[in-house]
């Protein structure tokens, strides 16, 4: 399901992700991979306090996951790479 999501953010259309994301959350909440994909999703959409909370939630399931940390660096920079 997650790989359905990452193609709609990298297709922009990041409304779509979101709904996605948070239905794998539903199925299944103890994988970190919807919540960091929701937390990039929203840094993207610049709600950054809302990235921050699902990126905490993400690194908290799976503090070694690939890529959190620098998404939560680019989050807690504000700065579009």
């Amino acid at each position: 399901m997650c790989r359905l999501a990452d193609a709609y953010w990298l297709a922009d259309s990041l409304d779509p992700a979101i709904e996605i994301y948070r239905r794998a959350i539903a199925l299944d909440s103890s994988r970190a991979y919807p919540y960091i994909g929701l937390a990039d999703t929203y840094w993207r959409k610049q709600a950054y306090d809302t990235a921050a909370y699902y990126c905490r939630k993400g690194l908290l399931i799976n503090p070694n996951f690939p890529n959190a940390m620098a998404i939560w660096k680019k989050i807690q920079s504000r700065e579009k790479y």
